[in-house]
């Protein structure tokens, strides 16, 4: 049964992020539109090319400038941070900024082509009537160009909704904050969740048709005016500025953990907010590499939990975390499974080397911990290189348990707690040895305001209430 407060919170942020985006792009996406319709100076043709990259460039080039740009470490997200204690990294907002900048070509061309079709002899003609020239715009030019826009700008809305790369990038897919509904979906995808997926997907697709619909029934008037209030615009101009709050919460922490703790985690942070009442836990889960690299482009996280030693190394080396405090609070084994139901029937690891397996899932090396154990584990069978060409890399565990739990490869390497949630649909075959054990550390993040309640949270993983939790999730001690 889905909860109508978790599974549809998604589809009421979606809303909000889509609606307070777009306005923001048909306000820019005009001024700009008429700029590109009207005026001819040197570098135009270059400028347009920039406001149009979003259309282009692949979500996750977008979604890196945005962290690039606005990140802890950059002179906005620093001042940002040091005059109004205000991060859009790790927020709704972020995912505001990512949905704007992926709307706005749609609006500008748009805007852009129904300015330059607006009858000049008009605006002529309203001139003779002693009209400013706001006046002739707003009353001449505007609710001619308006249909045209207006296509644009109902584009840009169902744009905006379907956003996903640059947004995951920038405000991560934490429930309940700032997981909208394209996340939620793969979210429920990778967690086997297919009755939710399918309902999300539903809704998605029942919203694109009513904005479809709506614009064509828009197009279908005849002899109606349609003209643009500008006191409406102004009062979602106001709307817009009061939507974005100057300061955090003073009790409030954020813990980036590797995605194969999301079960345990999700049922440990109530826990540990029951026992301080006021303090509010987020949750961000993603690959251990791909947390890091939020770290390090100044993502206001308070909490590090990782998959592996490697990734926490990594954030020693580079100062993002506060040595002291590392500390290990779990441990995992690696297995290899097989689809439940019509697998190739597995034993061993040279089994992998059959014709009947064609594609095996292992994680990216670069990101994803458990890609580098599995490296470890087909090393020291010498089968690394004569697999390599069978790989399906994935993302994260959680998508490497996904494509074998669809049988959409023959076999995967997971960690046995993420094998353990879809017992019915995939089969462990074996657990592998590896050279370095599969350990969880946990750090406070160098740059956290609320070290002393991230202390207290990496604390609370140690206690016996806690590790029996991730006991029951599979996890050994650490």
């Amino acid at each position: 049964m889905l909860d109508p407060v978790t599974d549809w919170h998604p589809l009421i942020l979606s809303l909000k992020v889509s609606a307070v985006a777009t306005a923001i792009a048909l306000v820019f996406g005009v001024a700009l539109g008429w700029v590109f319709a009207r005026k001819s100076f040197p570098g135009r043709s270059v400028l347009e090319a920039i406001c149009m990259l979003p259309l282009v460039l692949p979500p996750t080039v977008l979604g890196y400038g945005i962290l690039v740009l606005a990140g802890r470490r950059s002179a906005v997200g620093s001042w940002l941070r040091e005059h109004l204690d205000y991060s859009i990294i790790f927020s709704w907002h972020g995912a505001v900024v990512a949905s704007a900048l992926v709307a706005l070509p749609l609006v500008l061309k748009s805007a852009s082509a129904a300015f330059a079709g607006v009858d000049r002899s008009l605006e002529a003609a309203a001139s003779t009537l002693r009209q400013s020239r706001w006046s002739v715009f707003m009353r001449v030019t505007l609710p001619l160009a308006w249909p045209g826009i207006l296509a644009g700008t109902l584009l840009a809305y169902a744009r905006a909704m379907g956003e996903f790369g640059a947004s995951l990038m920038v405000a991560g897919s934490i429930p309940g904050q700032t997981q909208t509904l394209s996340m939620a979906i793969y979210d429920a995808v990778q967690s086997g969740q297919d009755d939710l997926a399918l309902v999300l997907v539903m809704v998605t697709s029942v919203l694109s048709v009513a904005i479809l619909v709506v614009s064509n029934r828009y197009f279908s008037l005849r002899g109606r005016e349609r003209h643009l209030n500008m006191r409406h615009l102004s009062i979602a101009a106001v709307f817009c500025a009061l939507a974005f709050p100057v300061a955090a919460w003073a009790q409030q922490i954020t813990v980036s953990a590797a995605a194969s703790l999301t079960e345990a985690f999700k049922e440990l942070a109530p826990r540990f907010e029951a026992a301080r009442p006021g303090v509010t836990v987020r949750l961000n889960f993603a690959a251990s590499g791909a947390l890091i690299q939020q770290i390090a482009q100044g993502a206001p996280v308070d909490l590090l939990a990782s998959a592996d030693q490697e990734t926490m190394d990594r954030g020693a080396q580079q100062r993002l975390i506060d040595a002291p405090t590392r500390r290990n609070f779990a441990s995992n084994s690696l297995v290899l499974i097989e689809p439940a139901k019509d697998g190739v029937g597995l034993k061993t690891l040279q089994d992998l080397t059959r014709p009947t397996v064609k594609r095996i899932a292992v994680g990216k090396l670069a990101t994803v911990p458990v890609g580098r154990y599995t490296k470890q584990a087909l090393d020291a069978a010498k089968l690394w290189t004569v697999l390599e060409p069978r790989f399906v890399q994935a993302d994260s565990v959680r998508q490497v348990l996904d494509y074998v739990a669809r049988a959409e490869v023959e076999a995967g390497f997971v960690y046995r707690t993420d094998a353990a949630l879809m017992g019915d649909r995939v089969k462990v075959v074996m657990s592998l040895p590896v050279t370095s054990p599969i350990t969880y550390p946990v750090a406070v993040v160098a740059h956290s305001r609320q070290k002393e309640l991230a202390q207290a949270f990496a604390a609370h993983l140690l206690s016996d209430t806690a590790q029996q939790v991730l006991a029951r999730h599979g996890f050994g001690k650490p």
